[in-house]
């Protein structure tokens, strides 16, 4: 599989980290993890997982990233990896439709061979709307949600190295419980820079109603790409599986 990548002065995002490595291990090792269900992939940064998870037979796989150079980078992988490159489709919508800063491209894009189906969209998740503003969107349309309110759910959804801001901490338990279907599963892998960061996470996990359990992972074996060496992690590195709870 050919990976596009870019330089680390355009986006730390559109290069390949041990935890993609790290997570593909885990896919390869355990395919029913994906074959056959609806993916959305948060980061996708290079997409490695993402495309990974199609070539493993996901029914449908969705890459999403919010930087220019990473979507760039996943529209070239994209191409060189499947026989019928990225067409023109419309981004995921956002609750305040506003314009997004062009970059001589249409917009994400589809790439169907045979039985995959894989995409690629843009996806911020800070503005994602919150619980009030959906159920509101609800109301007015009687049960019906606004589309530019509510997307597609998704059986899985994989990510990695996402947990290294303080923000993410609290901006993707939102959006995997924005986009994980019932009886679906989330699975993260993730190096701990900061413990107490991903303690805030799991907390924000269960406060939206989810089952959080974490395994920890021997990162060894694999380097960090467009670096002089690896980096060391206070906390190693970690999958993480994220199920609704009954």
């Amino acid at each position: 599989m050919h990976v596009c990548q870019s330089g680390l002065e355009e986006a730390l995002g559109a290069q390949l980290w041990r935890s993609s490595f790290l997570l593909s291990r885990l896919m390869l090792a355990r395919p029913e993890i994906v074959r056959g269900r609806d993916v959305l992939e948060l980061g996708s940064g290079c997409g490695m997982c993402g495309m990974l998870a199609a070539k493993l037979g996901a029914k449908k796989v969705v890459l999403t990233d919010f930087m220019d150079a990473a979507i760039r980078n996943l529209e070239a992988s994209l191409a060189a990896n499947f026989s019928t490159g990225p067409t023109t489709s419309p981004e995921l919508p956002r609750p305040d439709d506003r314009p997004r800063q062009e970059t001589g491209r249409a917009g994400g894009g589809d790439c169907v061979r045979g039985g995959e189906n894989v995409l690629v969209k843009f996806l911020d998740w800070s503005e994602l709307p919150s619980r009030d503003e959906e159920q509101k969107s609800k109301t007015q349309h009687h049960g019906e949600s606004d589309l530019s309110m509510t997307w597609a759910q998704f059986d899985c959804i994989i990510a990695s190295d996402v947990i290294y801001e303080e923000d993410h901490a609290h901006s993707l338990p939102r959006s995997i419980a924005h986009f994980l279907a019932p009886g679906g599963c989330c699975f993260l892998t993730v190096p701990v820079r900061q413990k107490a960061l991903l303690e805030t996470f799991a907390e924000n996990i269960s406060v939206l109603g989810m089952y959080f359990a974490t395994q920890e992972i021997d990162g060894s074996g694999f380097e960090d790409e467009g670096i002089s060496g690896n980096i060391e992690y206070e906390g190693g590195f970690v999958h993480i599986e994220i199920l609704w709870r009954e």
